[in-house]
Order: C-alpha cells, then sequence, then structure tokens
C-alpha cells in the first residue's frame, strides 16, 4: 500500500470524510498486516513524475498513486475513473 494512501485516508479522516477509518489512522501496522500488505514509499521519481505529469487531475492524491503504480510497474487498485487519464496506469476495479 502506498505511502500516499496512508496520507489521504489521515487527511480524510481528520475532515471528517472517512469517519470509520479511526482504527487504520491510529495503528496503519494492523491495517497493513490484516491485508497481508506493505507499505511502500514514495521516491523523489515518483514525485517528481507526479508533479510534472500534464494531466486534468490535480488531486494530489490520485496523481501520487498513479505515478507510483507507473514508476514501480504495480496495477492500481481503484474504481476512479479519473486514473484512466494517466498514460500506463493499470488499474484493477
Amino acid at each position: 500500500m502506498s505511502a500516499a494512501t496512508a496520507w489521504e485516508v489521515a487527511t480524510e479522516w481528520r475532515l471528517g470524510t472517512l469517519q470509520h477509518a479511526s482504527a487504520v489512522v491510529h495503528d496503519d501496522r494492523m491495517a497493513l498486516n490484516g491485508l497481508a500488505a506493505c507499505e511502500i514509499p514514495i521516491s523523489g521519481e515518483v514525485a517528481r513524475r507526479a508533479g510534472l505529469w500534464d494531466v486534468p487531475p490535480r488531486d494530489p492524491f490520485d496523481r501520487l498513486l498513479a505515478a507510483q503504480a507507473v514508476t514501480d510497474e504495480l496495477v492500481l487498485a481503484s474504481n476512479d475513473a479519473a486514473f484512466s487519464q494517466f498514460e500506463g496506469v493499470v488499474q484493477l476495479s
């Protein structure tokens, strides 16, 4: 799971739009273990790609997730149609 996901979940929880995410926000290791997942850090290469990508979606979370998926050759699990704007993203919905 991308570190960008942790940032987005924490932000949405703080803003009150993900009210049921308290356990994940306060114990992300438990959540990762429950999914048999690991955290993927955001590299400088990913950050640059996200910032330089000339596509309409301005959401910084979407840009980072798309850039990480392409850079690290990962499948992005999301049903958000915005990811189709990013060339090279392989999406599992």
